[in-house]
């Protein structure tokens, strides 16, 4: 059912008609396939991998795999649901992609009122971090225009005590580069702004309580905290319970005996104060009246109270960050920043997924196995007496890709290149050291059957031929790597060792015979061949180990000539004294 159901919100998001549906299914892992549809729901997604008849596909809070979408080559259309960590350009990797509908899963944003706070981005096609837009949104007043403001990049400021209700995103456009025209539209999802003031002031302790934010995300310090940084928000936390009726709430600042501020919360930051150095160490009151309202004019009720605290205000200690793009297997990635103050002590976290990874704490990190599809980033704290810290965090890498091996040493063949010879290959090295190496040998660039392991003894069809091997390294979390050795020189034949040379047997006399024994060899030749000769001269028709002596070998000087022969060994001969 969860199919089908899935399949008739693809058709419609897509704009195909349910009619078209095919009733035959086929899943397996986290993907189902129906006809030239598909639905998938997790990380398993080999039933569409390489799949090219699939031409619609949802990807229902699964993750988005490049390498699969590439292989789709008929995908036209896809639909994504899922969360808003999302580069965009990992679409693109769907070859014949037209289509793209997108519903990002957003997730609730608190921030304290008169506080920074930052909604969340992607990345865009260009890989740039694209920013949301405010819409309308509903307060205890009704709905009205925005009171928030911009004051940096997707960077706004709640400037009162409100419930804010963001309503649904929407973006639509034509992405065009390298020759195609992608169609897309994104929703993003509810999300909602809460004023931390709106709590604290009728539900808190009876204290002030500060936040700071730097970067516009929030951070709500400890309400306790003394020591705070320039910049830091001071809101009051009262004691009085909320009756669910409109609130207007007038408050008056005063460091020591001086007025330093008045507002109301209507006003542009609301009922909160900003700290400056010079209320460091001074008395910092404020006197806050709650009106409850019955109607728009008629109050119902009011109440005054009023709350002091001493803090304790520093500089803050900030950096700018650089920023790093990619990321792969083994390669190492360095923290960049500027505009650190002198004598500033540095703190590294590098980050995966947004969680501290243990022990990664240099400003160096080398991703391994265990960062392969994530993101990651870093963060940097300077410390220095007398000033504040604070925890920069840079933006996110795209995914961790595979690693690739860099070759620091060529792979290479060792031993004689003679038939019998056994030779030996050294893998080389790599930029990381491999999980393991593969070996494949090869005669004249062509495989050799069975042979891969690091050594080959070389075999009769070796001879007159070069000899090679492939080695291909490969290891969890990088790409396999292949380089081929340089070829030997021709693989050249054995040769015989005569230890002992050949010997004639018999008297040299008209009629009697003579005999040779080949000698001591070194392997045993297989056959051998004779020639005697008679003063230089080959006799004719005496090739064998015998010889009857004739009358024309009178005064002259007789001997053999023995040549061994085998095979995958050069041709020796041996020549024995005379008679």
């Amino acid at each position: 059912m969860k199919t089908k159901l899935s399949a008739l919100i693809l058709s419609i998001a897509l704009g195909i008609s349910p009619l078209m549906a095919v009733p035959a299914q086929a899943s397996m892992g986290d993907c189902t396939v129906e006809g030239s549809s598909a639905v998938c729901t997790g990380d398993d997604q080999q039933a569409v991998h390489g799949n090219t008849s699939i031409t619609d596909l949802i990807l229902e809070n699964a993750p988005i795999k490049g390498d699969v979408l590439k292989s789709m080559t008929a995908l036209n259309r896809l639909a994504y649901n899922g969360p808003i960590d999302v580069d965009l350009r990992e679409f693109l990797n769907a070859p014949a992609l037209a289509q793209l509908e997108i519903t990002f899963d957003t997730k609730p944003v608190r921030v304290l009122a008169g506080t920074e706070f930052k909604l969340q981005t992607f990345r865009g096609f260009d890989g740039e971090p694209f920013s949301l837009e405010i819409g309308d949104y509903f307060t205890n007043d009704g709905w009205t225009d925005p009171p928030v403001k911009q004051v940096g990049f997707n960077t706004f400021v709640a400037p009162r005590a409100t419930h804010i209700r963001f309503l649904d995103g929407y973006y639509g456009g034509q992405h065009k580069a390298d020759g195609r025209s992608l169609q897309y539209n994104i929703h993003v999802g509810e999300q909602y702004v809460v004023s931390a003031y709106e709590e604290l002031s009728w539900l808190g302790t009876g204290k002030l309580q500060a936040s700071y934010t730097p970067f516009g995300e929030a951070s709500i310090l400890n309400p306790s905290a003394t020591t705070v940084p320039v910049g830091t928000w001071v809101t009051a936390a009262g004691s009085k319970t909320s009756t669910g009726f409109a609130m207007k709430t007038n408050c008056t600042w005063s460091r020591g005996s001086t007025v330093v501020q008045k507002s109301k919360s209507g006003d542009s930051g609301g009922c909160a104060y900003k700290l400056s150095k010079a209320d460091s160490g001074k008395k910092l009151t404020v006197k806050a009246t709650h009106h409850e309202y019955w109607g728009e004019t008629e109050y119902w009720q009011s109440t005054t109270e009023t709350f002091s605290r001493i803090f304790t205000v520093q500089d803050p200690i900030l950096l700018k960050l650089g920023r790093i793009d990619s990321a792969q297997v083994g390669k190492k990635l360095t923290a960049k920043f500027s505009n650190a103050p002198s004598g500033v002590k540095l703190k590294y976290q590098w980050l995966r997924a947004g969680e501290r990874i243990k022990g990664a704490t240099k400003s160096t990190y080398t991703p391994t196995t265990a960062d392969l599809g994530k993101r990651l980033a870093y963060s940097v704290t300077g410390s220095k007496s007398g000033m504040y810290p604070v925890v920069h965090t840079s933006y996110d890498t795209s995914r961790v890709t595979k690693g690739k091996y860099t070759v620091t040493k060529a792979p290479r063949i060792s031993g004689k290149t003679v038939y019998g010879q056994t030779l030996k290959v050294n893998p080389g090295t790599r930029s990381t050291k491999p999980g393991k190496f593969r070996y494949q040998w090869l005669r004249d660039g062509k495989t050799i059957k069975n042979a891969t392991k690091t050594t080959y003894k070389l075999g009769l069809s070796d001879t007159g031929r070069n000899i090679s091997v492939r080695v291909t390294a490969s290891g969890p979390g990088f790409a396999t790597q292949t380089s081929t050795t340089a070829k030997t020189k021709k693989v050249a034949k054995a040769k015989f060792t005569v230890k002992k040379g050949a010997s004639v047997s018999g008297k040299m006399k008209v009629g009697s015979k003579l005999t040779v024994k080949p000698g001591s060899w070194s392997p045993k030749p297989e056959k051998y061949k004779y020639r005697w000769y008679r003063s230089g001269a080959p006799i004719s028709k005496a090739t064998k180990s015998t010889y009857k002596v004739t009358s024309r070998d009178l005064g002259k000087v007789v001997y053999v000539k023995v040549t061994g022969s085998k095979k995958g060994y050069a041709s020796k001969t041996s020549t024995s004294s005379v008679k």
